[in-house]
């Protein structure tokens, strides 16, 4: 329920041009992580609304069919079918979100991984001058 909750902050706002998507997308720039194998790679969510995604993913040359990926500034952990691909981008629809601190899926645990390293050097260290 939470990670439902953040994605919908994630598309609320100014969409992207006018569609005839059913649900309308929001233009983002967003940090992520996907699964490939045992390993993560970067990549960035370029545009989302409640039910898919614009991945940009130069480092994959090929996504699999079906994803998990981490939206690193959400802690979000979201499975995805891929229903289109022009590499670098390619186009998700979404399956199902979680708390990437709740998931159990064994993708979790490199993704959980790559989160919890993002989240330390992203975290805003107090000034000790002012502590």
């Amino acid at each position: 329920m939470v990670a439902q909750l953040k994605l919908g902050r994630l598309t609320r706002g100014r969409e992207a041009a006018p569609e005839q998507r059913a649900s309308p997308r929001r233009n983002v720039s967003l940090a992520a992580k996907v699964a490939i194998g045992a390993a993560t790679a970067d990549c960035t969510i370029r545009d989302v609304s409640a039910s898919g995604a614009k991945l940009h993913a130069p480092s994959v040359l090929r996504l699999p069919e079906e994803v998990r990926l981490v939206i690193l500034s959400e802690g979000i952990l979201v499975h995805a079918q891929r229903v289109w691909a022009r590499f670098p981008l390619c186009g998700l629809k979404f399956i199902s979100v979680e708390e990437i601190q709740r998931s159990r899926h064994p993708d979790a645990v490199q993704l959980r991984d790559a989160w919890e390293t993002w989240r330390g050097q992203n975290q805003t260290r107090p000034d000790p001058s002012k502590v």
